[in-house]
């Protein structure tokens, strides 16, 4: 059920299920879109690097 819960066309936070994706993990010239922007500041704060590549990465709100 997870799965379904953070699919691409529901754009859910695929840490809390809940909020609205709308941060990207930023690392060189690429990103990874998958989160809320404060699962992913938390996550960055704790750990350092991208939950899915574990590159060292800044998080950048998301606007579309």
């Amino acid at each position: 059920e997870q799965t379904e819960l953070a699919s691409p066309e529901r754009n859910v936070c695929v840490s809390c299920f809940n909020a609205e994706r709308e941060a990207s993990f930023v690392h060189g010239e690429t990103a990874h879109f998958t989160s809320c922007f404060n699962c992913a500041s938390e996550w960055v704060d704790e750990h350092g690097s991208c939950p899915h590549c574990r590159r060292q990465c800044v998080v950048v709100r998301t606007f579309l």
